[in-house]
């Protein structure tokens, strides 16, 4: 799938050349990671096996959690998208994701991001339901994810986390 454009971002697939970007931008930032339920990767080798399964997502797929740019500087600032999520193999639902470089924070990017991708996924990918995990301290995400339309449904365990789960139903 070829990338796409919103007024001040470029969202792309990843690539196995972003390792680097992914790891020092994303999950080897602590305070980009500070509500994450898996933490702060301590080396690039921890962030190798999920740019694989993003990548591997993409491949069978035909979308992923994808790297966010921004349009102007073409600098990395994170990623953002939608991966299929499993539960046993009982059910699976198909899951908002984003996380951005702290600089980036406060400027309606994460919620740009995310727009784009709920648009995407029921425009394009014709889902029918996205949903969302986000931890209940995590004010700034709960915001975004109102912004975009999600609905608060209750608190679940994710990832052996207490975590607010978010469901947006296509309209």
């Amino acid at each position: 799938m070829d990338p796409f454009t919103t007024e001040r971002l470029t969202l792309r697939p990843f690539r196995a050349d972003d390792a680097d970007a992914l790891f020092t931008n994303v999950f080897g930032h602590p305070e980009v990671m500070y509500f994450s339920a898996y933490g702060t990767h301590a080396t690039i080798g921890d962030t190798l096996p999920y740019l694989e399964r993003y990548i591997a997502h993409q491949a069978r797929r035909g979308f992923s959690i994808w790297a966010v740019e921004d349009r102007k500087s073409g600098d990395f600032i994170g990623m953002c998208g939608l991966i299929e999520r499993d539960y046993n193999d009982e059910s699976s639902d198909i899951e908002l994701g984003y996380r951005l470089r702290p600089e980036y924070w406060g400027h309606g990017l994460a919620t740009e991001a995310a727009a784009a991708w709920v648009a995407h996924g029921f425009e394009t990918l014709d889902l029918d339901r996205i949903i969302a995990f986000v931890r209940p301290a995590h004010k700034a995400s709960l915001h975004v994810l109102d912004k975009v339309g999600f609905k608060y449904v209750g608190e679940r365990m994710s990832s052996g986390k207490q975590a607010a789960y978010l469901v947006l139903d296509r309209v």
